[in-house]
């Protein structure tokens, strides 16, 4: 496709893209096609630049259109098993990258939740608006730019060496795996566009060291390192300790008046607040809250931390609260590691088998 611009500026680059798509990804390549179309357009149709700096809100602004990609996304996801080869191992690095900027779509949208006074319930439910180590991250490009001091095109071993250490530190302040595995990923990009390596290594002081690595499936991890602290799957508190807390009638009306007033999508966090509370702290306030909401269930969800959480629903709570906390967790587990498919998998396996054996 380059040769052929590169021979005459003036060909038709539309159809040439769009053969090359067919031709990369027999089942997905018209599809994406498409999309890059309908972007190209938009940049064109608005006359805009497309700046390097800037985040998802400007880009939503000239090239990003939220409805379009949602859409394009669940139709990628819908033709991923039909795929094969190496469009199968790009269509679901695709679509795994596409998930986080779905994620901040629909926060940067809903960014609107308020729980309002004592008194009022929650009328919207949407995504809380969160700042993570992603969402100021930099391109590889950008990052690579950074840290060539000299501005050679060439990371020297002293450059390659402070990057490594920013990576370690920043990698200290993810949430989650997926996360870890984004940041690592593009600080990697940034080293590999110079050296082909699967690993890169660097030592300090008496025992500090740190690694990263690639592993046969072409996914870059820091092995050595902690795994990020989470409630394995079926622990998390939400689901032990707040469970036996409830017998306490006091502590149960006290708790469920504040949950009710707080986004579904928060009440694991909150729970664990009011799991830290002494009696002292809630009886003399459970004596003057009004009537307890009208509890309508527990319901099950994997949040953004790959956590498996157990929240109490009301009857006071927006009409599209299950469907959202359900897309919402569907996303989550898309993004889980290994790791965490295998715990999560294990987890309904043997929930299955007690359940069976009960009935």
């Amino acid at each position: 496709m380059l040769a052929a611009l590169l021979e005459d500026p003036e060909t038709r680059w539309r159809p040439l893209m769009k053969n090359l798509c067919r031709q990369l990804y027999p089942v997905t390549g018209e599809l994406i096609g498409d999309f890059l179309t309908l972007q190209e357009d938009l940049v064109t149709e608005r006359n805009a630049s497309l700046p390097l700096y800037e985040g998802i809100p400007v880009a939503m602004k000239i090239y990003l259109p939220a409805k379009e990609f949602v859409k394009f996304h669940d139709e990628l996801l819908q033709r991923l098993p039909d795929t094969r080869g190496q469009e199968r191992a790009d269509v679901e690095k695709l679509a795994k990258t596409m998930m986080y900027t779905r994620l901040e779509l629909k926060r940067i949208e809903g960014d609107t939740f308020d729980c309002g006074a004592l008194e009022e319930l929650p009328t919207k439910v949407v995504i809380p608006k969160r700042k993570t180590v992603l969402s100021d991250l930099p391109n590889s490009y950008e990052i690579r730019y950074r840290f060539d001091a000299d501005k050679d095109g060439e990371l020297s071993d002293s450059e390659m060496f402070k990057l490594l250490i920013e990576l370690h530190y920043i990698l200290q302040k993810a949430n989650s795996s997926y996360e870890r595995e984004m940041l690592i990923e593009r600080y990697a990009n940034a080293i590999t566009s110079q050296e082909n390596a699967n690993e890169f290594s660097i030592t300090w002081g008496k025992n500090s060291a740190f690694r990263i690595a690639k592993d046969k499936d072409g996914r870059w991890s820091a092995p050595d390192e902690e795994p990020v602290k989470r409630h394995k799957i079926g622990t998390h508190p939400s689901q032990t300790k707040f469970r036996e807390r409830l017998g306490d009638k006091k502590f149960r009306a006290y708790a469920m008046k504040i949950l009710s007033r707080t986004n579904p999508f928060l009440r694991a966090e909150k729970i664990e607040e009011l799991l830290n509370c002494d009696a002292k702290d809630y009886e003399s306030a459970a004596e003057s809250l009004a009537k307890s909401p009208i509890f309508s269930g527990f319901y099950e969800y994997i949040n953004e931390k790959s956590e498996l959480v157990l929240i109490p629903l009301f009857k006071t709570d927006p009409a599209e609260t299950i469907n959202a906390l359900n897309k919402f967790s569907d996303e989550n587990i898309s993004r889980f590691t290994k790791d965490e498919a295998r715990e999560y998998k294990n987890f309904i396996q043997e929930k299955t088998r007690r359940e069976e054996v009960l009935f």
